[in-house]
């Protein structure tokens, strides 16, 4: 059965991402995947040193022996990672980004070119598909679109959306099957 891993980066209990975050559990246990959720701002997660221990000392691995670790290694053996938080001035919250920066060891260290853009190539062949859902109070253009090119930065190939917190239950499911849809899980 298919795996996904759904990374709550709430930096605060929300009930809209609570919500969002049950239905794609719901949605995807409907169609046979095993699906675990994780909220991060509950795990001992540390700060990037910007050591690049990753790189040179333990390639692949984290020096710092903290949640992430394991966190780590449960999101190169999914087939599916959703990264859902809160959008905040077009940034994802601290804990999704705090985590997003702990993943520099999956990249190697040297550099290409990839459609467009200068980007460490991935260290793992078995990348998972990634699906990134800000959830935004008020959707602002600008915000919207920052963040989308922060999460193409940082995730190349994932699918990324904002959804409106204040949007109707039903507007949220149609919005979230046309977007697993879009990143491969059959709905």
């Amino acid at each position: 059965m298919p795996k996904a891993l759904i990374l709550d980066g709430a930096d605060h209990k929300d009930p809209r991402v609570d919500y969002i975050g049950s239905l794609l559990e719901e949605i995807m246990a409907e169609r046979g995947w095993v699906v675990e959720s994780v909220t991060l701002r509950r795990l001992e997660l540390d700060s990037c040193r910007g050591c690049f221990g990753c790189w040179v000392k333990t390639p692949g691995e984290c020096v710092i022996k903290d949640d992430a670790i394991d966190l780590l290694r449960k999101q190169v053996t999914s087939d599916l990672v959703v990264d859902l938080t809160e959008v905040l001035f077009g940034s994802p919250s601290y804990h999704t980004k705090l985590f997003m920066e702990r993943g520099l060891g999956s990249a190697l260290p040297f550099m290409i070119k990839r459609k467009g853009m200068t980007q460490h190539p991935l260290r793992y062949e078995c990348e998972p598909m990634h699906l990134m859902i800000g959830v935004a109070r008020e959707i602002v253009q600008g915000d919207a679109e920052l963040f989308r090119r922060l999460a193409s930065r940082c995730c190349p190939g994932a699918v990324t959306e904002v959804i409106d917190s204040d949007a109707s239950d039903d507007k949220v499911k149609e919005l979230l099957l046309v977007l697993l849809n879009e990143v491969g899980v059959k709905v």
